[in-house]
């Protein structure tokens, strides 16, 4: 239904007529006899609707007398067809600034509470500007979490999703973002259209020219037909051998990317300026309005009485995969640079990382800047998110989680249900795994053979029988246990750095069997560890302090 209301463009209908190409291209050739008599024949460009009187003798002559113009041109129309068929894809796949929400979102009050804290502000949003790092272990919830929040209405979000990321190298990954970003000041555009007022139409029309700055960029810059042969050629001869030309394409990647960078800088300034903020209401009133709170005199037709000035994010899911994405060191500190320029000195923005790289933060805290005379680290604020409360867990079983399990077999996890909490934790996808295993399995199943605690035991066993390493000793690891498996199931990361090898207790970190905490779940407003005790290790998920205390109860 959509090709048939769509019209193919004239720059698409030029490729399915080579007599339209040849016109092009003679019309845009110098013609050096302009005035010559040539042999006249009317051609009639199918898809024009128009005849017109196209001399051969002048378009052979063009082409013998100025080939290469008549190339440089047949590139240009290759670009402008290319982009057209780009045109034509966004026009069929629309993208959205926002986040969908994750269904059936439950718990996290605190959390939300606290980044939307973080991202709101205060009364002015120029006042405040963050780039948070959002950290937390695989299938705890960071990107739900964030979804949640980032989906309100009050965001226009810049998303990149590196689980599946759309580039490969630094060239690509400059001209994706340069296409979020003419999106992004696009679709913000569209928002005050719908306004009938002439300050809505101005606002519209000065973001329409941003969005039309960055696609002229692209076009112009990282994303040019004939730019892009230049830099595959010089990267080959940079493989081949370390030349100039290896250099200097490499140098220009990160001049696109640095040039990209300053405009968007200059576009965030005046966006703030030339956009009022209208969001007149105080921080607790957003909060509020945001958690579903009406009580307290709080009014619940504020978002109809006052407009919210869209508040700009960039959100990077998994942001430890940028650096081997990318995988240049001296742009990946350009580009941190700029995020803290954008956030704690320009306050333009904010800048959302989430990672379940438990050592993101050490790899921040040992990039040098390049502009800037401290470390990225000092400009990031880290959270951590753990699992959900067992209160938050125990009313999603009994609410929701047990009417999708036949009442016959209710039973039986009734019976299991301790078990399961000290399991499976507060960890919402292992409890909806047991559920369906339980619930295929007719109720004949029990935790000890959910296949996630089976691989947990069978790690484990592997470290206690030394088969991790032949430089770790099971009798350390034995150790390891014996402290963790007490209250307050907590190690000191440089105590046990001290003990034993320092690469191996790392290993045992990105292994999946401990956790490296730098401070405590977000939840925790007081902290009830020694600053000298910090960082600090403890198992990676109940499912593994589970292991460990039945492999530990065993070997005694």
């Amino acid at each position: 239904m959509l090709r048939k209301q769509l019209k193919p463009s004239p720059s698409t209908r030029l490729f399915k007529d080579p007599l339209a190409t040849i016109y092009l291209l003679a019309s845009h050739s110098s013609i050096a006899f302009n005035n010559q008599l040539g042999l006249k024949k009317n051609f009639n460009l199918s898809g024009t609707g128009t005849r017109r009187s196209i001399s051969c003798g002048r378009i052979i002559g063009s082409l013998l007398l100025n080939p290469f113009d008549a190339i440089k041109n047949l590139r240009a129309v290759q670009e402008i067809g290319a982009e057209a068929l780009r045109s034509y894809e966004k026009i069929k796949l629309p993208s959205t600034h926002t986040l969908t929400r994750v269904p059936h979102f439950f718990g996290r009050e605190k959390e939300i509470s606290g980044i939307h804290e973080y991202l709101t502000g205060g009364n002015n949003i120029t006042e405040s500007g963050y780039w948070l790092v959002v950290v937390g272990a695989n299938s705890v919830g960071k990107t739900a979490l964030l979804r949640e929040i980032l989906a309100d209405d009050r965001y226009h979000v810049i998303h990149f999703d590196l689980r599946l990321p759309g580039f490969a190298d630094l060239p690509s990954f400059t001209i994706e973002f340069c296409s979020k970003l003419e999106t992004f000041f696009s679709q913000i555009a569209d928002k005050f259209s719908q306004n009938q007022n002439s300050q809505s139409q101005k606002e519209h029309d000065f973001l329409e020219d941003q969005a039309i700055g960055f696609k002229r960029f692209r076009l112009a810059g990282p994303d040019n037909e004939e730019k892009k042969q230049k830099l595959e050629q010089a990267q080959a001869q940079q493989l081949g051998n370390r030349n100039a030309e290896g250099a200097t394409a490499t140098n220009q990647n990160r001049s696109d990317l640095t040039k990209l960078l300053e405009k968007l800088q200059a576009a965030l300034i005046i966006y703030h300026q030339v956009v009022p903020n209208r969001w007149q209401g105080t921080s607790d009133m957003i909060l509020k309005d945001f958690l579903g709170n009406k009580n307290d005199g709080f009014n619940p037709n504020i978002k109809q009485q006052q407009k919210n000035k869209y508040i700009p994010v960039i959100f990077i899911d998994e942001a430890h995969k940028l650096k081997d994405l990318v995988n240049d060191e001296e742009s990946l500190q350009i580009f941190y640079d700029a995020s803290a320029v954008f956030t704690t000195q320009d306050r333009l923005c904010h800048i959302v990382h989430a990672t379940s790289d438990p050592f993101y933060e050490q790899y921040l805290n040992t990039s040098g800047s390049i502009w800037l005379e401290e470390k990225v680290v000092h400009h990031t604020k880290f959270i951590t998110i753990g699992d959900l409360r067992r209160e938050e867990i125990k009313k999603e079983f009994h609410d929701h989680l047990i009417k999708a399990v036949p009442e016959k077999m209710r039973q039986g996890l009734l019976e299991m249900e301790e078990q399961l909490h000290e399991v499976l934790g507060g960890r919402i996808v292992d409890w909806t795994s047991f559920l369906m295993d339980y619930k295929v399995a007719q109720g004949k199943f029990s935790v000890e053979s959910f296949q996630p605690f089976i691989r947990a035991i069978v790690q484990v066993s592997d470290l206690l029988e030394g088969r991790f390493s032949d430089k770790f000793p099971p009798e350390s690891f034995i150790q390891v246990i014996q402290a963790l498996i007490v209250h307050p199931h907590r190690i000191s990361y440089r105590q046990l750095c001290h003990e034993l090898n320092p690469q191996l207790v790392d290993e045992l970190v990105r292994c999946g069997c401990l956790a490296y905490r730098m401070n405590e779940d977000f939840m925790h407003t007081m902290s009830e560890i020694s600053v000298f005790e910090k960082p600090f290790l403890t198992a990676s998920s109940p499912m593994m302090m589970s292991a460990m205390k039945l492999l530990a109860h065993k070997n005694d």
